[in-house]
């Protein structure tokens, strides 16, 4: 397991990269918040609406789309995610993506692009850059 110090503030690049080394994509958190204590019920359970909502912003610096690959990209995945912009290096579940709107996602691109079905090896890039890199051109 793997705990953050209670006097340190937490890496949460470090820590999805532990969590990444043991499990599956789709698993590990796009968003780790902080929090003193769990807002808990009358009956002792956490009180989910009382969590505060997750920063969605990207943690990188925004850098434009490239080329007409990574703007279709780009274009699709702010469809998708119901966003403005986003930029190359933008990580598809740090801007709130999951597993069902990465499936929804690369079902549009493939009608886009008329991609056929047998990209397996592109579901473990999740920015627009990396993912130009494994398209045909």
């Amino acid at each position: 397991m793997w705990f953050p110090q209670a006097d340190s503030e937490l890496d949460t690049s470090s820590l999805r990269e532990a969590l990444g080394q043991r499990l599956p994509d789709y698993m590990v958190p796009g968003v780790v918040v902080t929090l003193d204590a769990l807002p808990l019920n009358a009956n002792g359970k956490v009180d989910r609406k009382a969590l505060p909502a997750p920063d969605l912003a990207s943690s990188t610096q925004y850098e434009p789309p490239q080329g007409e690959v990574e703007e279709a990209l780009a274009e699709t995945w702010s469809d998708v995610l119901g966003m403005d912009q986003v930029g190359r290096h933008d990580n598809f579940f740090e801007l709130g993506g999951t597993r069902y709107l990465r499936c929804k996602w690369r079902h549009a691109f493939k009608l886009i692009c008329k991609l056929s079905s047998n990209y397996p090896r592109c579901l473990g890039n999740h920015c627009c850059a990396t993912w130009q890199s494994v398209l045909p051109r």
